[in-house]
């Protein structure tokens, strides 16, 4: 399953994520819309996952990947420390 997060991700990280504003009919913003950026996504998606899985070697692993796969994508100064402190908390864990 996190190997299927990863590929999601992936797609993901080309779509402009994060707040928008949706403007009227003469272009003027109406409505600000506070989304989620790609770094929080990151964060919410895996954060209970890191907490609760990370004991299991496999587990582990597929963090490991997924984390890897993310930093080699280019990303916004702003995301880029979700996934920074992503794959910090994993390089922190019991290795055994």
């Amino acid at each position: 399953m996190i190997e299927e997060i990863g590929f999601l991700f992936h797609d993901l990280a080309s779509i402009p994520l994060g707040p928008y504003a949706v403007p009227d009919n003469d272009s003027w913003p109406r409505v600000v819309v506070g989304a989620r950026s790609f770094g929080q996504l990151v964060y919410f998606t895996t954060e209970q996952i890191v907490l609760y899985g990370v004991d299991d070697p496999n587990v582990r692993g597929a963090l490991r990947h997924f984390a890897s796969s993310l930093q080699r994508l280019d990303l916004s100064d702003s995301d880029r420390p979700y996934i920074d402190d992503f794959a910090a908390k994993l390089e922190s864990t019991n290795t055994a």
